[in-house]
């Protein structure tokens, strides 16, 4: 009988785990707990081989953004704003830095993630 009950906390520890990291905020409505959603922005991006260029979608709008593109490991294009618009895309043509690994960071309302890895092996 004790092991049984080990093995319902272990699994309950478990699944509590699972959300320990979602927040809940009130509804004024009917004072149901309900999901908070992420303040991480939600942010996109896609690659035009005809035209060879990057584009960044900001799904959400963000504050303090930084978008930072690595040719090699060195970076080749750098373009900071103080705030963009939901929806707001940022196209940055590759054709004048030739054939390379292309690597794209955002950072954007305190948050820095890599975007998109490109590799262009010829013009």
């Amino acid at each position: 009988m004790k092991i049984k009950s080990i093995i319902l906390l272990v699994a309950a520890l478990c699944m509590s785990l699972m959300f320990a990291n979602a927040s809940v905020e009130e509804s004024s409505e009917d004072n149901a707990l309900r999901p908070r959603k992420s303040e991480k922005p939600v942010i996109t991006s896609s690659y035009d081989d005809d035209s060879k260029t990057i584009n960044i979608v900001f799904e959400d709008a963000a504050k303090d953004t930084e978008v930072s593109i690595y040719k090699d490991g060195e970076m080749v294009e750098q373009e900071n704003k103080e705030s963009v618009e939901a929806g707001h895309v940022g196209s940055y043509p590759l054709s004048g830095y030739g054939a390379g690994v292309y690597d794209v960071y955002v950072c954007a309302s305190g948050e820095n993630e890599l975007v998109e890895t490109v590799i262009i092996a010829d013009f």
